[in-house]
Parts: C-alpha cells; structure tokens; sequence
C-alpha cells in the first residue's frame, strides 16, 4: 500500500535580540519570510528544526524563535512575521549556540562556550533535553507504513560531573569546546532501549492505546534529529573542532538501532551524503554490530557500543585543535582522520563462520570466539567483553536441546547474509544549510530541505529537494533533487540493503 510523508528540515536559524540585526550570525528578516512563504504552498507531517535557533542562547533571542515557530511577533510597528506551526508537528533540537546562555547578545569570543541549557529548556519545555531526557522519539504512521524519528541534544551539557567542575583545566577544555558535539553513553543505551522495545512489539503507540506493532516498527524508516555532524561530505575542507566527538562510536549505536537517515545542521554548508554501514564502521565496531545482531537472534537484547566518557580527551582535544590551527595556517584542505574505511568483509565472515560452527557446539562458544577476535588484532576488552561472551554461551547451552540448536543452522545462515549485504547497507546523512542567518558574503547561500518520502512494499524512496536562496534572490528556490532508496527487511528488524542515488536536477524552480 502506497503511502506519502513529507518532512522540512530547516536549521541555523540564529535569531539574535532585536528585531533585526545586519550582521554576521544574526536572522534575516527577508529570509524568514521566504520561509514563510515556501511553506505556505505546502503542508508538512513534520517540521525538523536541527538546532542553533538563537545566537547567543539568551532569553530574548530563543523567545523570538519560537514565537516565529508557534506563533508571529512584531517586525515593524504594521508588520508580523512567524509560520503558526503546530507544535505538536514540529521536532527542535537545541544547537551549541543555544547553550552559550549570554545574558546579551555579545560578541566577545569570552562568552562563547556551552554554558548550559537552562534558557532553552524554559522556553522550549516540550522540546527539553534534561539529563533523564537525552532522546525523544515521534511516530508517524500512514496506511500501513511508518516513519519513526528519534532526536537528542548534542551539546553535552547537562552532565553534572562536568559542571561541577570549576579548576583552570576544566575551563581551557570548555573553550576549546565551544562548538563540538557529543553523543554520550547514556544516550545511546537509552537509544537502544527503545529499539528493543520497538522490535518486541512492546513501545507504546502515541496516537491510540496500544503498542506498536513489531512487524510494523521494524520495517518503518528510521530517522535521527541532532545538531551536529557525523560525517564531513567529500569534498569539504574538514574542521576538527566542529564535529562530533567519538563519531565512529557513535554511528556504531545507530547502526545497531537500524537508522537509515541523519538529519543534522551546525556546519552551515548543505551537504546529502549517502554512505553504507560497511565504509564507516572500523573492526572494533563491526564486532559489536554483528554481535548484536546475534545477541537478538537467539533471543537477547542488543548491547550499546561503548563511548569513552571525557575525563581521558585532554589529549586529543589538544591534538585536534592543533590540527586545525595547523591546516589553517599552511591553508591545506584537512583530512578527515575518521574518512570511509574501504569495505572488506574478511573478518566479518570469519566471525560469522565461528558463530555458526559454535551454534552446533556451543561449549566451544567463547574460545572460538576469542580466536577470531584475537587473528583481528581485537582483545575481548575492546569491545566484546569475556562476560558478555560467557553470557552468550551459557544462553546457547541452556536454552536449547541438540535438536533445537540443530534448527539454529538457519539463524547461522542468516548472519552470513547479513555479513554479505553488510556493505550495500545504506545510512545517509542530510546537513541543513543556515536557513535564515544573514549572508556575511557573497559567496554565502542560505538553504533549507524538504523531504518527500514514498513508502510502497517495504520499500522508501527518499526525495530530497534542496531549496537555496542565491545572492540577489527575494525567495527560496529549488536547486536540486537527489533521490534515495531504502528497503527494509524483516529478518532481525535490520535494513535495507541498496541505496540507488538518481541524477541531480540543477536549476528548477517551485
């Protein structure tokens, strides 16, 4: 059965005190009524705002943002401005720039550091990213398909341990932090929890009593909201001291929540950067996937790759600022220390091939495992522990009979597939361009995206439209088109396993 959704992701918005400001990193009043008037012609199932709506995180700046959201305000003694959006429709992550939390909009790089979210959070309370409410989730379902859309905050704060602090150390690494994200562990495991409540057929369906059926919950498309980057786009220059912190691990807890698309801002540049599992998950996390997706086929709940918390980042702090300092100086392109890795599925299969020969001998679950762990250059500390192994094995030698675990041939059988499809799995990551910043040069564009999804069989097609307001314009136009395909699977509630990506349309208009 065919259904249709379609999603506006708009990001930087930077709303400063005033009315309007002719300035860099203030809103641009003749902007947000091109916004305004784009979504006029149109209606949204929802609205994604990726975070940094204020630009100095004060009251009076995220006060005017939402009212532009929910509600107008007041431009000029005969004019008002503002979407009137529903705010049940709308999903808002708070940016870095909202947690500065200046009492005035400065421009002292002094006051530039994440502060906390205190003045967010008054003013979006139905949007509030507390400690114990790191990740809100929404659903969206159509005639028998689905779209489920998890958000969280990436800015790190609200971290007692971390606020506490107030020594000479803690306030250096703060500054050298006034831009970058952070997904911590609890928000992964938090992540993972609703992804095994999803996948049993036990999270609580929002719009009518009930759950969620598992059948549909895993064949609906899985969307992340957050502010910061994951990937840098090829082709970019790469600053270090934007994106996200342990990037790789986090994609790892994605991956094993069975996300296929990143909705994302901070950067200010538009990029769509389609990807695969395989090119962004180095061995380590690799192991835990797979794992993962063994742990819930014999019955047990996925386990969240591990972030390293930040009291051992001193150093490579240090290490990226310097690398970004050194890059700008000699004006050289940085590389991306974290860039695809090339696909290979060697080890994969060989861990795949222990898993299968040890569903028949089960007493030799975790030396097998070892060995393959170890030829991979992997000790079981890393990442897959000795008790989570001994765990395993004991699940394997108490739960079934010889002829039982002879029947599991067919659980083997599916992981070796899964190895195989592993690099055609699609993940695809949407940076939002600032959307209704002011254009401090020429070269500047401001962006914003819509997204049109198609669900039919199983299957999505994604259109993304990228509207662009070029220098010299008076409204939002439509730039380009990219059109991507996910198709879900039922086996383990995992995905789809090819991305096709359709030629890009230059220069049509709405």
């Amino acid at each position: 059965m065919n259904s249709k959704f379609k999603l506006a992701h708009i990001s930087d918005l930077h709303f400063s005190s005033g009315a309007y400001k002719r300035a860099s990193h203030q809103h641009s009043i003749p902007r947000l009524v091109g916004v305004q008037k784009l979504f006029a012609r149109q209606s949204f199932d929802r609205v994604v705002v990726s975070g940094d709506l204020s630009n100095a995180g004060d009251e009076e700046s995220l006060l005017r943002a939402r009212a532009w959201l929910f509600s107008d305000f007041e431009v000029t003694a005969n004019e008002r401005q503002g979407l009137k959006l529903d705010p049940e429709r709308v999903i808002v992550v708070p940016g870095n720039h909202d947690a500065y939390n200046c009492s005035v909009d400065s421009t002292s790089e002094l006051n530039y550091w994440q502060r906390s979210l205190t003045h967010y959070n008054e003013l979006f309370p139905e949007h509030s990213y507390s400690l114990d409410r790191r990740v809100r989730w929404d659903w969206v379902e159509k005639r028998g398909s689905a779209l489920f859309i998890v958000s969280t905050d990436t800015t790190f704060l609200g971290d007692r341990e971390l606020e506490g602090k107030s020594d000479f150390s803690h306030i250096i690494s703060r500054i050298s932090d006034t831009a970058r994200g952070e997904f911590a562990s609890r928000q992964s495991e938090a992540l993972l929890e609703l992804f095994e409540l999803g996948r049993l057929g036990k999270l609580e369906h929002p719009g009518r009593e009930g759950h969620i059926p598992a059948e549909l919950f895993s064949e609906s498309l899985k969307i992340m909201v957050a502010h910061h980057y994951l990937f840098d786009a090829p082709g970019q220059r790469i600053k270090p001291h934007l994106s996200m912190w342990s990037k790789r691990a986090v994609f790892a807890n994605l991956a094993s929540s069975d996300f296929d698309v990143y909705l994302c801002g901070h950067k200010h540049i538009p990029s769509r950067h389609p990807t695969t599992y395989a090119t962004q998950l180095p061995r380590r996390e690799r192991s835990r996937f797979l794992m993962n997706v063994f742990r819930r086929l014999i019955g047990l709940a996925g386990v969240a790759h591990t972030i390293s918390d930040r009291k051992g980042r001193r150093l490579r702090r240090a290490e990226a600022m310097l690398y970004a300092l050194w890059a700008k100086i000699l004006r050289i392109r940085a590389r991306d220390l974290s860039e695809e890795i090339p696909p290979s599925t060697e080890f994969e299969q060989q861990l795949a091939a222990a898993l299968r020969h040890t569903l028949l001998a089960p007493e030799r679950f975790e030396e097998e495992i070892l060995k393959v762990l170890r030829r991979g250059g992997l000790r079981e500390s890393e990442e897959l522990t000795r008790l989570e192994l001994e765990e395993i094995g004991r699940r394997l030698r108490s739960s079934w009979s010889t002829e039982e675990l002879k029947k599991l041939e067919l659980v083997a059988r599916r992981i070796e597939r899964f190895v195989k499809a592993l690099s055609s799995r699609p993940f695809l990551q949407v940076v939002g361009g600032s959307a209704t910043k002011e254009v401090e040069s020429a070269k500047r564009v401001r962006s914003l995206e819509i997204l049109e999804i198609e669900a039919d069989n199983r299957e999505f097609r994604v259109l993304v439209n990228h509207h662009r307001w070029e220098p010299g314009s008076s409204t939002f136009e439509k730039h380009s088109e990219d059109l991507f395909r996910f198709r879900r699977t039922r086996n383990v509630g995992t995905s789809s396993l090819r991305i096709k990506r359709e030629p890009k349309v230059e220069g049509a208009s709405t």
